[in-house]
């Protein structure tokens, strides 16, 4: 089960330390109204599960996530629950629900930025990583030209590939954002693989 509460300390710890790491979000959550997903596809969604969702006479949903209720910069009712823009918002940990049998059972959305100990060598914006319910996994990663748009089919720059099990997602994130260990990317005789015609 997860230990939210542990989470949203850890959370908490890297945003003191580090500086807001969300781009363009609340602090904790990861909240905004114009990202590639939306809390009307969200099992966080009140009433969403139950096939009821709560609307207020704004039109706004709510949401009881635990980072969402903890995020400070997120908007709350009187009752002290995260106010959503059901059509436009979204936070970094959405768990979207099928739509149909076969599609992943959830989406988790893992966003870069620059700035602060977070710079990164790659010139991807932000990774999706779809989880199937065979165990399998579909990893999109998206260049930082199209902003963070989420989009098929695959856009010049961006990278896509499926991986058969957790190990193969990690991998395959780590080979496509992060510089290789010392060593990692020669062989034997030291000699680059690249440069060795022995990688794609």
């Amino acid at each position: 089960m997860v230990d939210w509460k542990k989470i949203i300390a850890g959370l908490k710890k890297l945003v003191a330390e580090v500086g807001e790491f969300w781009p363009k979000s609340t602090p904790l959550a990861g909240y905004a109204e114009d990202g590639p997903y939306h809390c009307e596809d969200c099992k966080w969604l009140k009433g969403k599960v139950e096939g009821k969702i709560f609307t207020d006479e704004s039109g706004k949903g709510r949401c009881p996530h635990p980072a969402m209720l903890a995020d400070p910069k997120t908007k709350k009712d009187k009752d002290g629950i995260a106010i959503v823009n059901i059509p436009k918002g979204c936070c970094e940990f959405v768990d979207q629900i099928p739509h149909k049998p076969g599609e992943s059972e959830g989406l988790i959305q893992i966003s870069g930025t620059q700035g602060n100990k977070m710079a990164y060598k790659h010139s991807f914006s932000h990774t999706i990583v779809e989880h199937h319910n065979d165990g399998s996994h579909t990893v999109h990663h998206i260049h930082g030209k199209h902003g963070y748009q989420h989009t098929a089919p695959v856009r010049d720059g961006d990278v896509r590939g499926a991986a058969a099990d957790h190990d193969g997602m990690l991998d395959h994130v780590i080979d496509h954002t992060s510089d290789p260990n010392m060593g990692e990317d020669q062989d034997s005789e030291q000699t680059p693989l690249a440069a060795a015609g022995k990688v794609a």
